[in-house]
């Protein structure tokens, strides 16, 4: 009796891990790779972000003419820990585009993608690049030389990040002072990490990311302080850098 059993229950064994087996590979058979893209939605504070439009930001009127910056260094991650890098892939985001494609993630990658990262600027290789390097690229690609500039007439490397506009000095509620925020060199590389929770089931899916404008000027004087090239107002520039790496969100 207790063979018998003993035998029965190999036997049902047997069959749970066949059908097991069976059921992952239909898994791995219907899988598809997921081409993964990135929308970007600028804000400043809770409103929508418009050029020329006037904000109130830390008390202040500011308004904005220019506002672009480089990413690169993006990775995902699943619920697993497994990371997939996306090699190569520099963007250069402005507001008049809101839509990148990332690239294409292998079926093996997993259902859910975990983490979102990126770094706000380039490597230091990339950034050791002279002027010749960036007049040489092909103009679609944002490492090439870009109209506004994205890169220093002073130094080798690029411009991290560029905001430009004008802020309110004399409290009458109208901008009236040109200001602008350049941020470069390699020591303000800034990396952002984003809890995305994004389903990675489709042959397509999209990271709907914020970003806010507000968040990056938050207490840094905007009256009084409002212009830095990076090396000329160190201080104001890293205030700058840090805040771009706590500006981002996932809607």
């Amino acid at each position: 009796m207790f063979n018998l059993l003993s035998k029965f229950s190999l036997a049902i064994a047997a069959f749970a891990l066949v059908f097991s087996m069976g059921s992952c590979k239909k898994d791995e058979e219907t899988a598809t790779d997921t081409d993964l893209s990135m929308h970007l939605h600028y804000k400043v504070g809770t409103e929508d972000f418009a050029y020329d439009q006037v904000y109130t930001i830390d008390g202040v009127a500011v308004k904005f003419t220019l506002a672009q910056f480089y990413i690169s260094g993006v990775n995902i991650m699943d619920d697993d820990n497994n990371m997939h890098s996306f090699e190569d892939l520099y963007i250069l985001a402005k507001p008049s585009q809101m839509d990148y494609a990332l690239g294409t993630i292998p079926a093996s990658f997993g259902d859910h993608l975990h983490m979102l990262k990126f770094n706000i600027g380039v490597d230091s290789l990339t950034n050791s690049q002279t002027e010749a390097d960036f007049t040489s690229r092909d103009a679609n690609d944002p490492l090439a030389a870009q109209n506004p500039g994205m890169h220093w007439s002073w130094s080798s490397g690029y411009i991290f990040v560029k905001i430009e506009g004008e802020v309110d000095t004399d409290g009458d509620g109208t901008p009236d002072t040109a200001a602008n925020w350049h941020i470069g060199t390699n020591n303000m590389l800034r990396e952002v990490s984003l809890m995305a929770h994004q389903d990675m089931e489709g042959e397509e899916a999209t990271i709907e990311v914020e970003f806010d404008l507000a968040t990056v000027l938050t207490n840094t004087d905007l009256a009084n302080d409002y212009s830095t090239h990076t090396m000329n107002n160190m201080p104001l520039a890293t205030k700058v850098a840090n805040n771009m790496a706590t500006a981002f969100g996932v809607e």
